[in-house]
């Protein structure tokens, strides 16, 4: 088995940890009988490896079998698909990060997961000024950099050396990547989304570097054009790139520009009260140091994933 199979048949395996706060909102839900299924889906798409755990378990064949007569696009959809016993269980084997975790001994997964989440988080806030699919949006930001956080998973020492590489530089980072696992961080994350059956607009997200959208139909291209664009502004290594990645947001939506710079900070502010580990990590790889408007850290011992 060449290295190249090795590393996709880990990740088609491949679990996610969970941040465990998030995993016990979820399931304190779940055992409430006044949540309704809006409630227990916004406490998932908190969490990354939740919300991935919960459309793979969607994707697979045992429900397409029970006649579902539309695809599953939403984790709002899945959860009532799934019923609330399966879903507590699911829940309780997904792993969960480290409560002793903390920023000396980050890991290649924690940045990326802190990168991902902060950009749901901000595709929320935008969802709220434009006329989008919000769980859509959050999806496809959340889930974009899907390949790199695969292989921060099954192989954390490529990973490593990837994240050392500008997130400008995209070719440079292919051929390292490819040497490195076989595989461009695009292409696997493609691949997998596609065997997990992950909802189509992820799978198209995740297969796109930040062009080729012309061809999409007009809500398509707003969404995915969107989510891609959040992510390179919070991965921007100067202000001025960030600034045309944001210009590029209000075009999509059709929005002021004012409004795209407030949704991120609120957005920024969310995340960072939600996750100040994550928050963290993520200022540490220098990821929002320069491309947003970095908030001021917490003084005293580090946070807790508790």
């Amino acid at each position: 088995m060449t290295n190249r199979e090795k590393i996709h048949s880990k990740a088609m395996h491949a679990w996610f940890p969970a941040v465990p706060r998030h995993v016990r909102t979820a399931l304190a839900l779940c055992g409430n009988t006044a949540s309704g299924a809006e409630s227990i889906a916004g406490a998932i798409l908190l969490d990354f490896a939740m919300t991935t755990h919960v459309l793979r378990l969607v994707g697979t064949s045992y429900f397409a079998s029970r006649g579902q007569q539309t695809a599953i696009t939403s984790v709002r959809h899945a959860v009532v698909c799934i019923g609330l016993d399966q879903l507590v269980a699911l829940l309780s084997q997904i792993p969960l990060l480290s409560p002793r975790s903390s920023l000396r001994h980050a890991t290649p997964f924690l940045a990326i997961l802190g990168h991902s989440q902060c950009c749901a988080s901000i595709c929320r806030e935008l969802s709220h000024c434009a006329e989008i699919e919000g769980d859509h949006l959050v999806l496809c930001a959340m889930l974009y950099r899907l390949g790199e956080a695969l292989i921060s998973t099954v192989k954390p020492d490529a990973a490593r050396i990837l994240l050392r590489i500008p997130a400008t530089k995209v070719r440079k980072r292919d051929k390292i990547a490819r040497l490195l696992t076989g595989w461009k961080p695009f292409e696997l994350g493609k691949n997998v989304a596609r065997i997990w059956n992950l909802p189509s607009p992820i799978q198209r997200c995740t297969s796109l570097g930040p062009e080729r959208l012309d061809d999409m139909p007009r809500q398509d291209r707003r969404t995915i054009g969107t989510a891609i664009a959040v992510n390179m502004a919070v991965g921007s290594p100067t202000r001025r790139l960030a600034a045309k990645d944001r210009e590029r947001i209000a075009k999509f939506l059709e929005i002021r520009e004012t409004d795209v710079e407030k949704a991120f900070q609120r957005g920024l502010n969310g995340f960072m009260r939600d996750n100040p580990v994550l928050f963290q990590a993520l200022e540490r790889s220098g990821s929002v140091a320069q491309g947003t408007n970095p908030l001021p850290q917490r003084n005293g011992a580090w946070p807790s994933l508790r």
